[in-house]
């Protein structure tokens, strides 16, 4: 885990952990987290009543109070909003808190490219793909196919090394 490598151990995972998707995030955070020996900090932004336009300061003031240290974004509609409020209270990634999101390729952060998990759309395609025609087919007897593909880990510019 680059995180703790970096000497991070205040590590929140800022996401929903109940759609499928999400959950095998979550999971693979919270493994990480315990086979470390570390606390678990999770927020999720989708299951509050607060009105969505409050939410990232209300993260921001989350990431504040807990003293987190780096941050996982798997959504990362969320990441511009409570970027600017972390700005608002004199903070920035990654000089205060180290980032890494789930393809946000295209994201920059201070002229950084962001470090995040890179997942294998094209090779989802064509096993979706394959999976359909098996079934069309009559070939596949199950309807629910589940299989795990390999992601990547792409630096970027977002996690830096502390203390």
């Amino acid at each position: 885990m680059q995180f703790y490598e970096h000497g991070h151990r205040r590590i929140a995972y800022i996401g929903s952990k109940t759609r499928e998707a999400e959950a095998d995030k979550f999971a693979g955070y919270e493994k990480a987290l315990l086979d470390a020996g570390l606390e678990l900090f999770n927020v999720n932004p989708e299951a509050s009543d607060v009105d969505p336009d409050r939410m990232p300061e209300l993260l921001a003031d989350y990431l504040v109070d807990q003293r987190i240290t780096a941050f996982f974004l798997p959504i990362s509609v969320h990441l511009r909003p409570l970027q600017l409020s972390l700005r608002k209270r004199g903070l920035a990634i990654p000089e205060d808190l180290s980032f890494v999101g789930f393809d946000t390729a295209e994201l920059m952060i201070a002229d950084q490219p962001v470090n995040h998990v890179a997942m294998p759309k094209v090779s989802m395609g064509e096993r979706a793909a394959e999976e359909l025609v098996k079934m069309i087919r009559g070939e596949q007897a199950e309807e629910e196919v589940q299989c795990l593909l390999p992601c990547e880990y792409v630096r970027g510019g977002t996690v830096r090394q502390i203390e």
